[in-house]
């Protein structure tokens, strides 16, 4: 599992994922989160495409349900020896994006997935982020995380098009971030 530094869980979360793997036999477990705002308003982060609990086998898993499930690594708990096994790691050099490209492999080498609708992690959004500041070179990590997605279908999804079409418009949506990351405070460029 992996817990970012300003972030929390709830005190039963591990113990709740960890029962639906064992129990299902499921190599990653997925909850619901919710975000915590600067004003101490909470926004409910959960998978619009999924309306309850449910065991996802890996060929049935919609590019749709993928697209919102593989986004972040802090709302999933992995079998170990499916990290392992499948020598999964991080991308280096990425400073955006390295979430979604991780869980493209670990998602694409599990047989089964478990979510639960049940928020179990708190995330406080942190403006000093990578995601909020500003990068000179956005566009250049737009196209490496691009490049690392393609990769990554490839090889886990065995290069599967609905997939591969499904992240073309995240890239769509990303370029348009990368527009949106030259009205910074701190870029030197008007917009």
């Amino acid at each position: 599992a992996f817990v970012d530094i300003d972030d929390y869980i709830h005190k039963d979360m591990l113990k709740k994922m960890l029962f639906q793997i064992q129990n299902t036999d499921a190599e990653i477990a997925v909850c619901d989160s919710v975000a915590v705002l600067s004003d101490d308003e909470m926004e409910l982060e959960t998978i619009h495409t999924l309306e309850d609990n449910r065991i996802l086998e890996k060929n049935l898993v919609h590019p749709s349900i993928l697209v919102e499930l593989a986004g972040a690594v802090w709302r999933c708990l992995y079998s170990a020896d499916l990290i392992r096994k499948n020598n999964i790691i991080f991308p280096l050099g990425l400073k955006i994006s390295e979430d979604r490209i991780f869980n493209l492999y670990a998602m694409g080498y599990a047989e089964r997935i478990v979510y639960l609708k049940d928020v179990l992690y708190y995330r406080t959004l942190n403006e000093e982020s990578a995601v909020h500041r500003y990068h000179s070179n956005y566009m250049e990590i737009v196209e490496k995380g691009r490049l690392e997605t393609i990769n990554a279908i490839k090889s886990a999804w065995n290069d599967e098009k609905e997939i591969q079409a499904a992240y073309k418009k995240q890239y769509v949506e990303a370029c348009i971030q990368a527009i949106e990351n030259e009205k910074h405070k701190n870029a030197s460029n008007s917009y």
